[in-house]
């Protein structure tokens, strides 16, 4: 069974202060977690999921550098898929 339908974007371009998102479909029914080098995001008002997608409400250039992964698990079998990684270019004001 494919569990992770769709990855985020390799790269995806902000302006630093502006709204980030990145995109990550499944089939329904699985968990899903945001990473950012390899250790799980903790959700903040800053920093939260949307449905499966991660939503960065302010882009932070030393805090945001990737990458970011969305990491899918099934319950029922304790299988996970890691997406590829995303990075968000982030240009400075």
């Amino acid at each position: 069974m494919e569990m992770l339908t769709s990855e985020p974007p390799e790269l995806t371009t902000v302006i630093e202060g502006q709204m980030a998102r990145l995109n990550c479909t499944t089939v329904p029914g699985l968990t899903v977690h945001w990473e950012l080098k390899g250790i799980p995001l903790d959700t903040s008002y800053r920093r939260y999921m949307d449905g499966t997608d991660l939503v960065i409400a302010r882009v932070l250039h030393d805090q945001d550098r990737g990458p970011f992964t969305c990491v899918v698990t099934n319950t029922s079998t304790g299988q996970s898929v890691t997406s590829k990684p995303a990075y968000l270019d982030i240009i400075c004001k």
